[in-house]
């Protein structure tokens, strides 16, 4: 499996540091694995969750960043990417057919 430091990922996803360290403070993206000198490491998978976190932040869905952690951990990428390559109504659907929806997310 294909690993990446944060950098590396960061690079490769093409965003900023200090976005990706925002994703990492609230937990919505998780190393596979850190090492004995504490260096993290995301996958190849991590690439493709970034680009799926960027798209439901942004018009149609516009769903803040607890409820893209939910779904991240919820869902696997694949059914997720399915279901936006559909429609992006299709992929709000699903979200919502198979949890809370925003509304009962909402305080």
């Amino acid at each position: 499996m294909e690993e990446f430091t944060k950098s590396e990922l960061c690079k490769r996803a093409k965003i900023p540091v200090k976005t990706f360290d925002g994703y990492i403070r609230t937990k919505v993206i998780l190393p596979v694995r850190t090492d004995g000198n504490g260096v993290r490491y995301y996958s190849a998978a991590t690439v493709r969750q970034l680009r799926l976190l960027r798209t439901l932040k942004k018009e149609p869905f516009r769903y803040r960043l607890e409820e893209i952690g939910r779904v991240l951990a919820q869902f696997p990428i694949g059914v997720l990417e399915h279901h936006l390559k559909d429609s992006g109504i299709a992929l709000r659907n699903f979200i919502e057919s198979h949890g809370q929806s925003r509304e009962e997310a909402e305080p």
